[in-house]
C-alpha cells in the first residue's frame, strides 16, 4: 500500500530537526498534479513535505522525546528507517475542474490534522509527564522533599506532647508537693529574746521577724542577748550602747529575699528624756558601731527598723555620745544667757571642770562611757566610775538645821547662813562673783508653787512658767529660769542663781546638780542640825550636828558664835546623842583676824584659811564688817589659802 523507502537514520534525523526548527507560520502545499516517482532525501523532500509549527512547550517536549529516542537508537546501533510514500495511483491529478474541491478538501484535512496534532501533542504532553517529570523535576523535588521532611517532622515534633509528657513527669517526680511540704522551704520565723538584770528587771526585749521565703531554703537563724558593762565598752568613742547587746547566729551572711523587721524595746529608766529621740539601732563591725535607719516610738519605748540585709551579727541600741550632753534648753536654766567656754563639749564649762577636777579636754575623764557633765547631773563621780558624788570628796553636803533640807555644793565653795534670818536665808558663795541662795518663805494656805508665784507676781503670764517635780515635790521655774520654787507643807523653798555682774553663766550644770540633790531630811531623834540643847541639872550646852552633840568649851565661844541663851532647850536624859568634836572656836564660815595683823581668815573644818588679797575677799562676796577679831591665844591650824587664779579657789 505504501512504497517503502529506506534511508540512513542520521539523514532522516537531520531533516527532522530542520523541519521542527523552522519558525515560519504553518503552511501546506497542495500536491502537484504530476506524480512523484520517488522521494529523494535532501531539500527537495523537505519542500514537498507538510510543514507546521507547534506550541513552544509541546515542541520542547517533542524535541526532548525525539532526542531521547535518538539517543537510544544511537546507543544501540544506527538502523535504517522505513519511509512510506503514497503510490502514484492514489495521488490526485491537479486538474482545473477539481481544483476547488481539492483545495477545500485539503483545507479540511489540514484543519483536522492540525486539531489532531494539537490534541495529540497535548495528550502526549500530559501522558509523558509521568515518565519525563521524575527525570526533569527530580533535582528540584529533592529540596521539596527535604522541606517536606521538615514539615513531616511536625508530627514527630509532637515533641509538644512529649513536653506535655515532661510536664506530666512533674507530678511523677512530685516536685511541687515536695516544695509545699519539704523542710527546706523557709517558713516565717519570729525570734524573741528578753534580757533582765540580776534583780529580774527587764533591760531590753528583742523581736526579729523573718517573713516566709525571706531566706534561702534550709537557713537557720538564732540569736542571744547579754547585758554586761564590759561588753558595752566595745566599739569606738562615737557611740555608747544602751541596754543589752544581741548576737545573731546564722550559717551565712543574712541577705533577705523579703524585708525583715527588727524591734528592740528599752527600759525607760535607762534613758534621759532629752536624748530619748536620739536612740537608734546599730551594728558592731571592725570594733566600730554604725547606726541603721530606724525610728523611735517614745510612747512604747521601742526602736524599729526594716532590713534587706544584715551587715554584721552584733546588734544593739546605741546613742551618739554628743547627744548625751545636756543642752541649755534641756537643763531649763537661763536659756537667754550663754554659758562660758566648754572646750570638750561635755556639759561642764572649763571653770566647772576646775572645781570638779575633771579634764577640760576629755569629755569622759573616767572613761565609763558617760560624759563628765552628765555624771555631775546624775550625782556620780566624774573622776572614778561606780562612785557616788557624795563620797567623792568633790562636794559638801549642806544641811539646814532649822528647815530640815539638804543639798550638795562644790567643796571649794562656801555656805553662809545669814545670822539675822535664823537660817531662813543661806548663801552659797562661788569664786567668780556669782552666788546661789536658798530662801524659805511662808505659805500658810499651802498653795501650789505656781499659784503662790502668781500671787507674788499677778501680772505675769502663767504660760511663761514651767512646772516640774523635785524629789517628788511640786515645783515651778520662774520665767527667766534662774529661780525654782519648791513647795512643802506650809513653806515655799526658793533656789536662785544670782549672776551678779557676770555677763555669762559659768555654773548652769552645777546649779542643776544642786537642784537634783535638794531634798528634805528628818533627824532620827527629832532634833534638827543647829539645835541648841542641854540636859537637866547639867551646865554643858551642846550643838546638834549630824546627829551628834558638840559641846561648847566656854560661854564666851557660845556668844562669839552669835548664839542666844534663850534658844537652848532642855531635853530628857534618855535622849542620847553620840559625842562630836568640841566647839573650841568659831564655826565654819566665820571670818576672823588677830589684833594688829592685816590677814583675814575663814574658819573651815576647824582650820583657818587666809585670803591672799582684799580683792579675792571682796570678789567672793564677803563683807569687811563680818570679820571678828579674836585674841592671839586662840589658835587654829592653817588650812590651804584662798586665792584667785583664773577664778579658782584652792
Amino acid at each position: 500500500m505504501f512504497d517503502e523507502i529506506k534511508t540512513e537514520g542520521n539523514q532522516d534525523k537531520k531533516n527532522s530537526d530542520q523541519g521542527l526548527n523552522q519558525k515560519s507560520a504553518p503552511s501546506f502545499k497542495a500536491p502537484s498534479s504530476s506524480p512523484q516517482p520517488e522521494v529523494n532525501s535532501g531539500n527537495s523532500s523537505s519542500q514537498k513535505s507538510k510543514e507546521f509549527e507547534v506550541p513552544e512547550l509541546i515542541k520542547k517536549d517533542i524535541l526532548k522525546k525525539v532526542e531521547d529516542s535518538q539517543e537510544k537508537k544511537e546507543s544501540v546501533s544506527p538502523q535504517e528507517e522505513k519511509i512510506y510514500v503514497m503510490p502514484d495511483k492514489f495521488k490526485q491529478n491537479s486538474g482545473s475542474g477539481s481544483g476547488r474541491k481539492g483545495k477545500k478538501g485539503v483545507k479540511i484535512f489540514l484543519i483536522i490534522l492540525f486539531v489532531l496534532l494539537i490534541g495529540g501533542g497535548a495528550y502526549y504532553y500530559f501522558w509523558s509527564q509521568q515518565y519525563i517529570e521524575p527525570e526533569i523535576i527530580a533535582p528540584e523535588e529533592e529540596v521539596i522533599p527535604e522541606e517536606g521532611e521538615g514539615e513531616e517532622v511536625l508530627p514527630e515534633e509532637e515533641v509538644i506532647p512529649e513536653e506535655g509528657e515532661g510536664e506530666e513527669v512533674l507530678p511523677e517526680e512530685e516536685l511541687i508537693p515536695e516544695e509545699e511540704t519539704e523542710e527546706e522551704f523557709f517558713e516565717e520565723t519570729n525570734i524573741e529574746i528578753e534580757v533582765r538584770d540580776q534583780e529580774e528587771m527587764l533591760i531590753s526585749k528583742f523581736n526579729f521577724l523573718l517573713p516566709e521565703g525571706s531566706l534561702d531554703a534550709g537557713s537557720i537563724v538564732e540569736a542571744s542577748g547579754t547585758w554586761d558593762q564590759e561588753e558595752v565598752a566595745l566599739g569606738d568613742d562615737l557611740y555608747t550602747v544602751l541596754g543589752a547587746i544581741y548576737e545573731i547566729d546564722s550559717e551565712a551572711d543574712l541577705v533577705f529575699l523579703k524585708t525583715a523587721s527588727l524591734e528592740i524595746l528599752y527600759n525607760q529608766e535607762l534613758v534621759e528624756d532629752f536624748w530619748e529621740d536620739e536612740i537608734t539601732l546599730g551594728y558592731l563591725k571592725n570594733e566600730t558601731w554604725t547606726p541603721l535607719l530606724s525610728t523611735v516610738d517614745s510612747e512604747e519605748n521601742v526602736v524599729k527598723t526594716e532590713l534587706d540585709f544584715l551587715p554584721a551579727n552584733t546588734i544593739a541600741l546605741i546613742v551618739e555620745k554628743d547627744k548625751l550632753i545636756p543642752e541649755i534648753e534641756k537643763l531649763q536654766i537661763a536659756p537667754h544667757i550663754s554659758s562660758s567656754l566648754d572646750d570638750d563639749n561635755d556639759g561642764l564649762t572649763n571653770i566647772e571642770e576646775s572645781i570638779f577636777g575633771s579634764e577640760p579636754n576629755n569629755p569622759d575623764t573616767d572613761a565609763d562611757e558617760v560624759p563628765d557633765g552628765q555624771e555631775v547631773l546624775n550625782l556620780t563621780d566624774p573622776l572614778q566610775s561606780d562612785n557616788q558624788l557624795s563620797t567623792s570628796g568633790l562636794i559638801k553636803v549642806y544641811i539646814n538645821p532649822t528647815f530640815s533640807y539638804s543639798l550638795f555644793y562644790p567643796s571649794s565653795w562656801l555656805t553662809r547662813p545669814i545670822p539675822e534670818t535664823d537660817n531662813q536665808e543661806v548663801l552659797i558663795v562661788t569664786n567668780t562673783g556669782e552666788f546661789f541662795s536658798i530662801n524659805v518663805e511662808n505659805n500658810p494656805e499651802e498653795l501650789s508653787p505656781t499659784d503662790w508665784y502668781l500671787r507674788q507676781s499677778p501680772n505675769l503670764d502663767s504660760e511663761t512658767l514651767l512646772e516640774v517635780m523635785v524629789h517628788e515635790q511640786p515645783a515651778v521655774w520662774s520665767a527667766d529660769r534662774l529661780t525654782i520654787y519648791v513647795s512643802r507643807q506650809d513653806k515655799i523653798y526658793l533656789l536662785s542663781y544670782l549672776l551678779g555682774t557676770s555677763s555669762e553663766a559659768n555654773f548652769k550644770t552645777t546649779f542643776q546638780m544642786m537642784i537634783n540633790s535638794f531634798q528634805f531630811v528628818t533627824q532620827p531623834q527629832g532634833r534638827a542640825n543647829g539645835t541648841l540643847v542641854s540636859y537637866p541639872d547639867q551646865p554643858e550646852v551642846y550643838l546638834i550636828e549630824n546627829n551628834k552633840k558638840r559641846a561648847f568649851i566656854s560661854g564666851e565661844i557660845f556668844e562669839k558664835l552669835g548664839f542666844n541663851w534663850e534658844d537652848v532647850i532642855e531635853i530628857p536624859l534618855e535622849e542620847e546623842y553620840e559625842d562630836g568634836q568640841d566647839i573650841v572656836g568659831y564655826l565654819d564660815g566665820t571670818l576672823i583676824k588677830y589684833p594688829d595683823q592685816s590677814e583675814v581668815y575663814l574658819i573651815e573644818n576647824n582650820k583657818k584659811r587666809v585670803f591672799v588679797s582684799g580683792e579675792v575677799f571682796e570678789g567672793l562676796g564677803f563683807n569687811w564688817e563680818d570679820v571678828i577679831e579674836i585674841p592671839l591665844e586662840e589658835e587654829y591650824e592653817d588650812g590651804p589659802p584662798i586665792e584667785s587664779a583664773g577664778g579658782g579657789v584652792n
